[in-house]
């Protein structure tokens, strides 16, 4: 597997404090929390803040997710993490007891629980704010990039400021899908 280029957020945004923003709204989102390692449900006013704000606990965690734990036992059994900076499955070395739920036997269990196929899927959103901005989103009907109007917050995380970062995105991430072991790619159309 060809490890993708980052479609969301890099790591140093799990390290923000959550913020509210300036709306009035009363949403109940998550952030991750360094200092307890964990994502926990803060109130979002609806616009402005910052990207440590996830719509459910799962999209948090995958996101900002938690580091292989190779536990206090010495026994050497290969494993899988998930590790949600570079979007990949990466080896380590597990000890046979304890640890975390960050543990996958092989590749492609790890790839199949965590890697985020549903982004593919996502429609382009708007978002909350009234800005014009034009955006590109992955459309999973005709397997391109295509071009919307992104008002400037919220939305999802199927948004580009190009086209080539969007072709670029999903080249890996949405042509080659996983199929019991192997990678089947998908004919699309890559005009610029």
């Amino acid at each position: 597997l060809l490890c993708p280029i980052s479609l969301f957020l890099p790591t140093e945004v799990c390290s923000l404090p959550p913020q509210t923003g300036p709306c009035k709204a009363r949403m109940e989102r998550y952030f991750y929390n360094p200092a307890s390692s964990s994502c926990e449900v803060f109130v979002y006013g609806g616009c402005g803040g910052n990207e440590n704000n996830f719509k459910n606990q799962e999209q948090c965690m995958k996101t900002c997710g938690i580091p292989p734990e190779t536990g206090p036992c010495k026994a050497y059994f290969n494993r899988y993490y998930y590790d949600p900076a570079s979007m990949c499955c990466k080896h380590f070395i597990y000890g046979g007891c304890m640890g975390n739920q960050n543990n996958f036997i092989t590749n492609a269990q790890c790839l199949q629980a965590c890697l985020p196929d549903e982004v593919c899927n996502q429609p382009p959103e708007t978002g909350q704010c009234d800005g014009h901005f034009q955006k590109y989103f992955y459309n999973s009907t005709s397997m391109n990039c295509e071009d919307f109007v992104y008002g400037g917050c919220g939305g999802n995380q199927n948004n580009f400021d190009t086209k080539g970062a969007c072709m670029k995105t999903f080249m890996v991430h949405c042509v080659h899908l996983y199929h019991g072991g192997e990678y089947a790619t998908n004919k699309v159309n890559w005009s610029i």
